[in-house]
């Protein structure tokens, strides 16, 4: 736990890290995709493996969820029908390609299955810097060692809910949480494996201190 003072955070356990620059990334302005993930790819596109280390650490972030629930919110799906926001074609429950599941002990020795370089809308981004209109955010860098749950709640800018975007009866837009949590909040590792960007178009800068509901439109 932390609070803020003078853009600095000071921990309980006395150490201090200055307040990052934070970025909202904006949820859409037209319903062109209802009842359907949220998801904002990063540029550049590209994959990373999702390790033993990395697939434990998320659980945690669910400790609610039931061990099926998250398979389910992995799943690399076949011809598309059964993917998910996340792991499109490189996930579990592919044909004739398994995929190690170390949460359930599911196909123990296969490959790793592979997380997108992408984020919902709503999601915290941490800047790094900004060059020409892009955003380089910080993120879990998929080549090292998983950091420990408390440092990622301690940075809540790497990870972020998993939304959905659907109509609502006045004509606008709700924002949703996954079914798979079961009305409670899901949560999705901040993972890449190269630096990764985002246009400035995307997203709004919040004020320090601040942590934006993910689930408040617009």
């Amino acid at each position: 736990m932390a609070f803020l003072t003078h853009k600095l955070r000071i921990f309980n356990d006395g150490h201090v890290e200055h307040w990052p620059t934070l970025w909202r990334v904006n949820h859409d302005k037209t319903l062109w995709r209802p009842n359907l993930p949220e998801v904002f790819p990063f540029s550049p596109a590209h994959f990373t493996d999702f390790t033993r280390q990395y697939q434990l650490l998320e659980k945690q972030l669910n400790k609610s969820m039931l061990n099926s629930k998250w398979h389910n919110l992995h799943l690399g799906g076949n011809d598309g029908n059964d993917a998910t926001a996340f792991n499109n074609h490189q996930g579990f429950e592919m044909d004739d390609d398994p995929r190690v599941d170390y949460v359930n002990g599911k196909n123990l020795g296969a490959p790793n299955p592979k997380q997108a370089a992408l984020c919902c809308g709503g999601t915290l981004l941490a800047q790094k810097y900004i060059q020409d209109d892009w955003l380089y955010c910080e993120y879990i860098d998929g080549n090292k060692p998983a950091p420990t749950l408390k440092y990622v709640l301690d940075h809540p800018w790497l990870y972020f809910d998993a939304v959905t975007v659907r109509g609502n009866s006045s004509g606008g837009i709700t924002i949703g949480k996954f079914p798979q949590g079961d009305g409670s909040r899901v949560y999705i590792l901040l993972l890449a494996k190269q630096p990764i960007r985002i246009h400035l178009s995307k997203v709004s800068k919040v004020g320090y201190g601040n942590t934006p509901d993910p689930y408040r439109y617009p």
